[in-house]
């Protein structure tokens, strides 16, 4: 039987793993499975459950919809890697075949058990450096998750992004009276300097 494994990519919540055995109720509340604390997210929103072999997403009537990737669903089959969103929550989607148990007989490592660690590349910008990398590591099934800003050029842009905002808010005050200055004299030129 394949593992369910869902993990929140937004909200308060982020970084949060739940492994889903049979089925599980995404919503707002209390007593769900997976409790959401998203406003726009119903009381009981969608859920996630076994059918046969494929793993199912169901709306359960929620008044603002449940998606994945762009569509409006009332029902679809997931795969591993899909992302679906319920309220402003986005979740993604694992799907792993278990692993199998060591045979009768042979004998287990005395070594501790190295968390897993994956690393997932997307497009590859300016550097060499990919833009999203997502690590998953054992222990309390968090999700670290890095996004790089690809550059998009102009002047201070890699520089400036670095800054702290009293930097920025100088920068921003020495640009102003000097386009005052240039004014004043641009205009005193203007009027034949009277």
């Amino acid at each position: 039987m394949m593992c369910i494994h869902l993990f929140l990519l937004t909200g308060p919540h982020a970084g949060d793993e739940f492994q889903v055995l049979q089925q599980a109720v995404l919503g707002r509340q209390e007593g769900n499975e997976i409790s959401l604390d998203d406003k726009k997210v119903s009381r009981k929103h969608a859920k996630v459950f076994r059918e046969g072999d494929s793993v199912i997403l169901e709306d359960m009537g929620s008044r603002n919809g449940t998606f994945v990737g762009e569509d409006r669903i009332t029902r679809a089959v997931l795969r591993d890697g899909d992302v679906f969103r319920v309220g402003a929550t986005k979740v993604r989607v694992r799907l792993e075949k278990p692993v199998t148990s060591t045979p009768e007989g042979a004998s287990k490592s005395l070594i501790p058990e190295i968390p897993q660690v994956q690393l997932r590349e997307t497009a590859m910008p300016r550097g060499g450096r990919p833009s999203t990398v997502e690590v998953k590591s054992g222990g309390k099934g968090r999700i670290l998750q890095f996004h790089k800003i690809e550059d998009k050029g102009g002047l201070f842009s890699e520089d400036l992004s670095q800054r702290g905002g009293l930097f920025k808010a100088v920068l921003f005050l020495g640009l102003l009276a000097l386009g005052a200055i240039l004014f004043y004299f641009a205009f005193q030129m203007g009027s034949g300097g009277k």
